[in-house]
């Protein structure tokens, strides 16, 4: 777990310790390839299977689900269900990408490869980078 928490601070400037990230707001840091959206619109136009199948389809790692102060589970594959009121992150053991799913209802991507493949089969998405 440990390993994942320096990658993620150290790639996208993720701080588990503080339960959030805000890759929109880094104006002090290197730019971020992130885009995010509205979560509900996302579930619309793109649907958690299709994100699921993109993640799985292009990993070939193990994937992890942290909770920050809750949970951190290891996968060889996913099934993203949302869980109200939480913030989830999901990355692989090189943090090559990251998913970000806030209690706020919105969803950030990180990575250029998953950004690229979201954006292929999303439709109506205003998505803000």
């Amino acid at each position: 777990m440990e390993s994942i928490k320096k990658l993620l601070n150290k790639k996208w400037y993720i701080d588990l310790d503080n339960d959030y990230w805000i890759p929109l707001s880094l104006k002090s840091y290197p730019k971020l390839d992130t885009v995010h959206c509205d979560l509900k619109d996302f579930i619309t136009n793109v649907g958690l299977s299709n994100l699921n199948k993109i993640i799985n389809t292009m990993n070939n790692h193990k994937i992890f689900k942290i909770e920050p102060f809750v949970s951190f589970e290891e996968f060889d594959s996913i099934d993203i269900r949302i869980t109200v009121g939480a913030d989830e992150f999901y990355t692989n053991e090189t943090a090559d990408w990251v998913v970000y799913i806030t209690h706020e209802n919105t969803i950030t991507f990180g990575g250029v490869e998953i950004i690229k493949k979201v954006k292929e089969i999303s439709r109506n998405i205003n998505w803000e980078e």
